[in-house]
């Protein structure tokens, strides 16, 4: 679209979630985007109705407290509010007594926040909600702060939030609603949107990805304190991972899966998992080289890869390696009882009365069509990696965490390495693991 073009091939540093503040540019682009935040009230949707017909099961009145955490500037506020607008006009609860509803926004940037109150006094949707916003850390929530009372009235039903990134667990989301799940203010009955979400990995030939990054070294270590900051050197540029809108790029397999986050935090063996994680991923050779994936940004096309695997190619050509792309597929909310309410008017929603779940998507086998809030994050290979005929590329990546002992502080990065065998097995090619501990790139918590 045009709102893409002026980010094709460039690369962004990822943002340090819990330390940088959005421009007010960066929302409203981001609010443009016609799917998001359709998906968000689909599945905000679905979990007011499944929770309300619990809650006619058991011959009691609704009443729903919904929490939006990183709110930005409101739009999943107003998501949550036209789809609890939406709700109260569903036929199964024509003879219910009314739903009562609380909304909080949450959100740490000052200058959103002031725009929250704004549109708390003066929009006649959120007036009407009587919608309350609060300024702080989400992982500093207290009983307090939410006027829930001692025997648990007022915790919240539902928890919302935006913060996935390119990569899925990248910008932490699992920290930080880990973070919200020990402040004591969620039920053990709530409901987290998103519930789940995938991070996938795939190879990516592009010498403009490569050279981008190989600039990078000439460029501020810094960016907040501009000139005065030493370059960042070519170490640091190439064991960086970037958010890019690929464009002048090839994905050269389809991706596969690294790891998994869920909220509730999944559990291995009776014990709760930590958010540490370890994949190791081997792609085969594909005559195809991935054609229906293009650049590796925007849907698989099948038209072309049927039309490359119908061609007279028997084994894989060469190819050269310059990095790994990095994508997600996350589940907002997925309903137990089937399909969701109807799609309304004015609520935004594309849901249809068959659809039992909401979803989002930037890998190309289940690309969320017309969505644009995420574009991939390329983890580039020092050197270029060369790839003969018939051999396969195995990627190995591990995400890690550091924290102090009482967890007020710490910091989360990726290391990642790559190998070519050849079809015996025999390692014909590698690369040294990139960004040791953190050497030359992590997120603070």
């Amino acid at each position: 679209s045009a709102l893409e073009e002026p980010y094709l091939d460039h690369l962004q540093r990822p943002l340090q979630p819990l330390g940088d503040h959005l421009e007010f540019q960066t929302y409203e682009t981001f609010e443009k985007d016609p799917v998001k935040y359709a998906q968000y009230q689909q599945a905000i949707l679905l979990a007011l109705r499944d929770g309300w017909s619990s809650v006619v099961a058991l011959g009691k009145a609704m009443r729903v407290t919904l929490l939006v955490v990183g709110a930005g500037r409101g739009p999943l506020v107003t998501a949550a509010l036209e789809a609890i607008r939406q709700v109260r006009t569903l036929p199964e609860f024509a003879n219910q007594p009314p739903l009562q509803s609380q909304v909080w926004a949450l959100e740490k940037n000052p200058s959103a926040v002031l725009y929250l109150e704004s549109l708390a006094r003066h929009n006649p949707l959120w007036k009407e909600a009587r919608v309350k916003v609060l300024h702080m850390d989400m992982r500093q929530l207290s009983p307090q702060s939410l006027n829930i009372s001692k025997n648990g009235t007022g915790a919240v039903d539902i928890v919302v939030s935006e913060l996935l990134g390119s990569f899925g667990d990248n910008e932490l989301s699992p920290e930080c609603l880990d973070g919200v799940y020990k402040t004591g203010v969620l039920k053990e009955t709530s409901v987290c949107i998103p519930q789940q979400y995938t991070a996938y990995l795939a190879p990516v030939s592009s010498m403009r990805l490569h050279s981008e990054a190989r600039a990078q070294a000439y460029f501020p270590s810094t960016a907040a304190d501009g000139l005065d900051s030493a370059p960042m050197g070519t170490l640091k540029s190439m064991e960086t991972p970037y958010v890019v809108r690929t464009h002048a790029a090839c994905q050269t397999h389809v991706e596969k899966p690294c790891w998994e986050f869920a909220h509730p935090r999944l559990r291995s063996n009776g014990l709760l998992k930590d958010n540490e994680r370890v994949a190791h991923i081997t792609f085969d050779a594909d005559v195809t080289h991935g054609a229906g994936c293009g650049s590796g940004y925007g849907p698989f096309d099948t038209a072309v890869a049927t039309i490359t695997q119908t061609s007279s190619h028997t084994t894989s050509a060469p190819i050269t390696l310059h990095g790994f792309l990095g994508t997600f597929h996350s589940t907002l909310y997925n309903s137990p009882r089937g399909g969701g309410g109807s799609s309304g008017t004015g609520g935004g929603s594309s849901a249809d009365n068959s659809e039992s779940s909401a979803v989002i998507s930037t890998a190309p086998t289940s690309f969320s069509v017309g969505m644009f809030s995420w574009f991939p994050l390329y983890f580039p290979l020092k050197e270029p990696l060369r790839v003969a005929s018939g051999a396969a590329v195995s990627c190995s990546i591990w995400r890690k965490i550091e924290t102090n002992p009482d967890e007020s502080s710490g910091r989360v990065w990726y290391e990642w390495c790559a190998k070519v065998t050849d079809k015996h097995g025999e390692v014909i090619a590698m690369t040294p693991i990139h960004n040791p501990n953190g050497r030359s790139y992590f997120v603070n918590l």
